[in-house]
């Protein structure tokens, strides 16, 4: 990750630009997926307890539609050119 942002910052064609950008997200994916796996573990082998909360759940999807918003629209976009 760290290299592509420096690939970033050279003089790069439209495509190799778009190539880079498309690694660090990727990047940042399987980070992501890393961190997911390394919190089930902890979970699993009962370094970490979970708690249960009462949340309600429209703010709570709320929220989620927030964080997701751009990469739904995003999506639409991507199934409506095809």
């Amino acid at each position: 990750m760290g290299f592509a942002s420096l690939l970033n910052e050279e003089n790069l064609s439209p495509s190799q630009s778009e190539y880079v950008s498309t690694l660090k997200d990727n990047a940042f994916e399987l980070l992501s997926i890393i961190n997911d796996l390394i919190d089930i573990s902890k979970l699993e082998s009962g370094l970490v307890k979970s708690t249960m909360n009462s949340v309600r759940l429209k703010d709570f999807i709320n929220e989620l539609l927030t964080i997701f918003k751009d990469k739904l629209i995003v999506q639409i976009l991507n199934l409506s050119l095809r």
